[in-house]
């Protein structure tokens, strides 16, 4: 936040006390009032171009004038433009020169102004947190000496935001109180010290999680800003609600913050705008270095002056004109990486949002889903319904699992951008796998009168350890994209041995179709999140499958490539090294099925998803019991034994971790695994520190849940 200057609040420093003969000196006098108060209006307004280019022409005319209030006044305002722009080597610089020129006046405006600033500058650093303490303190006693109102509500400002910028809420609660009471005992009503205000409100009740009155106090520092095109104040109090909504997850509005935020700040801050302060200040700066130069010179006039005066000056040139390169190399240099870096923070932020949001509604989808697909298959098996119940159930059905791949998918393709998809080899006959992905595909290649082939050399009959999980959802999108967008043509898939390298053979899957094509410049596009080749027809999906497909593929080793061309039909091929299944592989791997029935605990309180976990468990052949809460699942397991528990995260009372952390602490070699709606990934390392033996996400239909029970109890 940028605090409170009094160089640029308080009417400017008053000359009563001095007289000028010579009505030129008047002029000048005038002219450095009007340039300070129009560099004051001009900081105001982010036009710092503008505010530094009068701060250094009231500068020029108060060295040529030669007297040190002109000259206190003159650097003054530049210390503040400079500490406005972020410069603090330079506003500390001239800072400390306005407070040179105040002490040796006895002034204590000045003194108190300049002490200000110091205090500002320090209070940007934990560090030199004590020094910008002290700064401010002796301020404020000049301050009081003074008796200006104005002058003490900027100070009370600046301590409550030095305390509030470091987390030090308490502290900052009585200086934001007697900011308060005196801007209203004293009718102070500038727009800079209120909107100040009501920002340093807003921050302190977010720091205390009010998040409601901080808004409330955001907003009324907004409209005030507004009003008096107070842009810095816009950028912090936008930020501010910026980051309150984030914490509520209200992603639409804090997008929304952001952008006005950005807005403001590319107005305040634009290219051309730091190209501009960039010149003026490397030639103010050279200007006040030929003053020094030249201060150097007459003092050694006396002796070799001519020498001197041109050995200076030639070095003078050089050393503006290295500087002249220096400068505009680094500002390009510094604009180019700033530009880029913000390019990538702004587009990975929106992304992190778009993805949190997408990931949250799919979350609250998953629970309600579970019970409606778990109902909708027990009606499915129910033999007294009639054939046109039966169509309506199986209609039903149908839409629960398109539904329910949505959900999936965007789970999916948050988890692959935030690098959170964990690897899980299995050994697979790679014949078996394709054969049954293929007859699972076929019922609807058939609806759309397609033909759907299988190209797979007898020769590759090796098992593979490989992730088939990753592998079969590869295969799955692409042959059911092929299927999608092609009408009464052909789906060949193939698999062709390319070569063999110790373990690892090297096979190509190709996915040819006969559709309608895709155009040469959708080739890439079609591999980007929500994209579609077709965009006017968003019937054809959600757009994330292809991308779901180049990310695993790349994550198993390999690059997927497409040849097609609109009306000629597609081909997706990539090439995957696949690890060959050694006996020592196998035998590490094989899994003891049990005959017996397994008893099983299942932790819900959902009464509708204890129901259909409970029907679907005993439908495969064994026991459940059901616990309604985590304290009611300890209690049963000090008193029984159970083969499996199946724990939900979320409960009243006493939640999945807390109840399975319990029960692995008096029998720890319970099989615990979490049937959850929240993302695996999210909450993977927290069920392995209490002892989890997995993870299954909700809804799960009947085979899903066979083969988790059979390999956590094996």
């Amino acid at each position: 936040m940028n605090k409170i200057v009094l160089a640029v609040l308080i009417v400017c420093h008053s000359f009563l006390g001095y007289s000028q003969e010579s009505s030129y000196a008047e002029k000048i006098v005038d002219s450095i009032d009007v340039l300070i108060k129009l560099a004051e209006q001009h900081n105001f307004g982010s036009n710092f171009e503008k505010a530094l280019e009068h701060s250094i022409v009231a500068v020029k005319l108060a060295n040529i004038s030669g007297v040190k209030e002109d000259q206190a006044d003159a650097y003054n305002s530049l210390a503040t433009t400079y500490q406005m722009l972020g410069d603090d080597t330079s506003s500390e610089k001239y800072f400390l020169l306005t407070l040179k020129f105040g002490r040796e006046l006895n002034d204590d405006f000045i003194i108190s102004s300049a002490l200000n600033g110091l205090g500002n500058i320090y209070s940007k650093d934990e560090k030199t947190l004590d020094l910008a303490i002290t700064y401010y303190d002796e301020a404020f006693t000049y301050a009081e000496k003074i008796g200006e109102p104005t002058n003490i509500c900027a100070w009370y400002l600046n301590m409550a935001s030095l305390f509030l910028d470091f987390n030090k809420t308490d502290d900052a609660l009585p200086y934001l109180n007697n900011a308060s009471e005196n801007l209203e005992a004293y009718h102070i009503n500038e727009s800079i010290y209120l909107a100040t205000l009501y920002y340093l409100k807003g921050l302190y009740n977010k720091q205390k999680n009010e998040y409601s009155e901080a808004l409330t106090n955001a907003e009324q520092g907004i409209n005030i800003s507004k009003k008096a095109l107070l842009y810095p104040e816009l950028i912090d109090t936008y930020n501010l609600q910026y980051e309150i909504f984030e914490l509520q997850h209200n992603y639409t509005a804090a997008i929304e913050a952001l952008k006005n935020k950005q807005f403001y700040k590319d107005l305040s801050f634009n290219t051309e705008k730091r190209l501009k302060l960039e010149e003026l200040n490397a030639q103010f700066k050279f200007s006040e270095y030929q003053k020094e130069i030249t201060q150097a010179q007459l003092e050694t006039e006396t002796s070799n002056a001519r020498n001197n005066i041109i050995t200076a000056i030639v070095v003078s040139f050089v050393l503006f004109f290295l500087l002249m390169l220096f400068l505009v190399h680094s500002f390009k240099e510094r604009q180019r990486r700033k530009d880029i870096n913000d390019a990538k923070s702004k587009t990975e932020h929106l992304t992190n949002l778009k993805s949190e949001l997408l990931t949250n509604i799919s979350h609250e989808l998953r629970t309600p889903l579970y019970g409606v697909m778990g109902i909708t298959s027990m009606l499915s098996d129910d033999d007294t319904l009639g054939v046109e119940h039966k169509n309506l159930i199986n209609s039903l059905q149908f839409s629960g699992n398109r539904l329910h791949e949505l959900v999936n998918k965007i789970l999916r393709i948050t988890e692959i951008e935030s690098d959170r998809v964990a690897e899980k080899k299995t050994i697979i006959n790679l014949h078996v796998l394709i054969s049954d992905l293929v007859k699972s595909l076929n019922y609807s290649a058939k609806e759309k009168d397609n033909e759907l082939v299988l190209n797979m050399p007898a020769a590759i009959d090796n098992l593979y350890y490989i992730d088939s999980l990753k592998l079969t959802e590869i295969l799955d999108n692409l042959i059911s994209n092929a299927i999608k967008f092609t009408d009464k043509g052909r789906i060949d898939v193939s698999v062709e041995l390319l070569n063999t390298d110790g373990d690892v053979d090297y096979l190509e899957f190709k996915i040819e179709d006969t559709g309608i094509g895709i155009a040469n410049e959708n080739h890439m596009l079609i591999f980007e999140n929500f994209k579609q080749a077709i965009e006017e027809n968003t019937s054809f999906g959600s757009g994330l499958g292809l991308s779901i497909v180049k990310n695993h593929v790349e994550t198993l080793g390999g690059s997927i490539k497409v040849d097609s061309a609109l009306g000629l039909g597609s081909v997706f091929s990539f090439v995957l090294p696949c690890e060959i299944a050694t006996p020592e592989v196998i035998s590490k791997s094989t899994l003891n099925n049990k005959k017996k029935p397994l008893k099983v605990l299942v932790v819900e309180d959902n009464r509708i998803n204890q129901m259909i976990t409970n029907k679907l468990i005993v439908s495969i052949g064994h026991i459940c019991i059901i616990s309604n809460n985590g304290l009611e699942a300890v209690e049963r397991c000090k008193t029984d034994d159970f083969d499996l528990v199946l724990m939900d995260i979320n409960m009243p009372l006493m939640n999945g971790f807390e109840a399975s952390k319990t029960i692995k602490s008096f029998k720890p070699n319970t099989n615990i695994v979490a049937l959850t709606a929240l993302e695996i990934s999210e909450v993977k390392e927290q069920c392995r520190q209490v002892g989890m033996t997995g993870i299954v996400n909700k809804p799960i239909g009947k085979t899903e849940l066979k083969d988790i029970i059979q390999m956590n109890v094996a």
